[in-house]
């Protein structure tokens, strides 16, 4: 097998890995780039991808920068079969449909602006293309063996989110295992990932190749901030990714007040896709960690925004309040109209409580810089910023290392990181194991 790499090589987004058999060819990913740039990188996909042969897609799970382009490919003629976990299908589901909403919604609005003698613009994709593709969905759960022309596929747990996996692909006599996004051994809400089978090659990934978990007091950090939120009226607003982020956040808020209820404020969940999302944690109620009775209670217990109204509403609240909002690197959705409304206000605080990729707005605001066009106006960002390091949902440099180990791969492609993760990764993958460690660049093909 030859492995070719088409994303996420330079990047932590826009996951692609074509897997090339004696016959037939696989794409394990099929994401999209996330950040101020994604219009431009997302345009070049077609052009990364060319003429490949792509029969058949192998998912890890369903983030938009790992499923976000299928649609697209489907518009584009593909018609082979998707595999994956369960969970992954009906997350992929949402997470797709939302994407495609929101570029109708951004062509609707360019198209307002350009010049009558323009080209009107077309979304990427439509939710027809979403069903379409949708239909080629074809589920298999974890731990099962089943074969596909000259290939034989097994979902291993990957943690992360529901439904994550990290697909181990076997043809002559040769294994590869793909990381996907690997969770962390001590997630609040998801399980463990499953220690890795012995395989030839691994592809890893590297967000936190570079860094340790930080052990801190969380209640402590919580309790001295909404005490002083109560006093001052402020507004606390986290934004988090609507899957798996929103719902560990949802967890961390609901043991805290029920272990401070001095200190409770209202929560509002300011995102129809988190509440699609956290419906399917009682559908998935042995991937996780949150007993169905808590899960109850979190869904009673916080008001999830449903109308425009009720956003306006919000934007006018004067008593302490705190807004979960999707946009976990604040490159986009309501967070953005949130930051505009609230940002200015010093008595204001934003958490960030994830990866901030270098060319995000979450990014710019963990480096100070403050000042930034938001919802047609420049905002002075004056809210305080608060990082909570402690609830990424990423292996960390130590558990990366860990897990590699255990797979006893002979060759290890680092993927998924930026330039200075990989770096850090590269150097004590070297040292610490036997095996040829690469990081492979865009376009460039290797054998498995």
């Amino acid at each position: 097998m030859e492995i070719k790499f088409l994303g996420a090589t330079q990047t932590v987004t826009g996951s692609k890995h074509l897997v090339k058999g004696t016959e037939h060819n696989i794409l394990v990913d099929c994401g999209l780039y996330q950040g101020p740039d994604s219009d431009k990188r997302n345009k070049e996909i077609e052009v990364t991808l060319g003429d490949e042969k792509i029969d058949a897609i192998v998912l890890t799970h369903a983030h938009l920068d790992h499923c976000g382009y299928i649609p697209k490919l489907y518009k584009s003629g593909f018609r082979g079969p998707i595999f994956c976990t369960a969970a992954t299908f009906d997350i992929a589901s949402i997470v797709m449909s939302d994407n495609a909403r929101i570029q109708s919604m951004e062509t609707k609005k360019a198209n307002k602006n350009i010049n009558k003698t323009s080209h009107e613009l077309t979304p990427m994709y439509t939710q027809t293309e979403v069903n379409q593709a949708m239909a080629n969905f074809q589920v298999i759960e974890f731990g099962d063996e089943f074969s596909w022309n000259e290939f034989t596929f097994k979902f291993k747990k990957a943690g992360h989110i529901l439904g994550a996996a990290s697909p181990i692909i076997e043809s002559t006599d040769q294994r590869i295992q793909f990381s996907g996004d690997l969770g962390r051994d001590d997630d609040l809400v998801t399980h463990p990932p499953a220690r890795p089978e012995k395989v030839d090659t691994l592809v890893l990934e590297s967000t936190y190749g570079d860094r340790l978990h930080l052990e801190e007091n969380l209640s402590e950090k919580l309790k001295g901030i909404f005490s002083t939120a109560k006093k001052k009226g402020s507004a606390i607003i986290i934004p988090a990714f609507s899957v798996g982020r929103s719902q560990t956040m949802m967890k961390v808020l609901y043991d805290f007040f029920k272990n401070n209820p001095e200190l409770k404020l209202p929560v509002y969940v300011d995102s129809p896709m988190t509440q699609e999302v956290t419906e399917l944690y009682s559908k998935y109620k042995n991937d996780h960690k949150i007993s169905m009775n808590i899960l109850n209670k979190i869904k009673g217990q916080f008001n999830f925004i449903q109308y425009k109204n009720e956003r306006e509403k919000l934007d006018k609240m004067i008593d302490a309040h705190i807004i979960l909002t999707a946009g976990g690197m604040m490159t986009g959705g309501n967070i953005l109209h949130h930051l505009a409304v609230k940002g200015d206000n010093e008595d204001n605080y934003i958490f960030i409580i994830g990866f901030q990729s270098p060319d995000s707005l979450g990014f710019e605001l963990q480096a100070g810089n403050t000042t930034h066009k938001l919802e047609g106006k420049t905002v002075h960002i004056q809210a305080k910023i608060v990082e909570i390091p402690t609830l990424s949902s990423h292996a960390d440099h130590d558990g990366l290392i860990k897990w590699a180990k255990a797979s006893e791969a002979k060759k290890i492609f680092i993927t998924h990181g930026e330039d200075s993760s990989k770096s850090k990764l590269l150097d004590d993958l070297k040292r610490q194991t036997l095996a040829e460690v690469i990081v492979p660049k865009l376009s460039e093909e290797y054998k498995a």
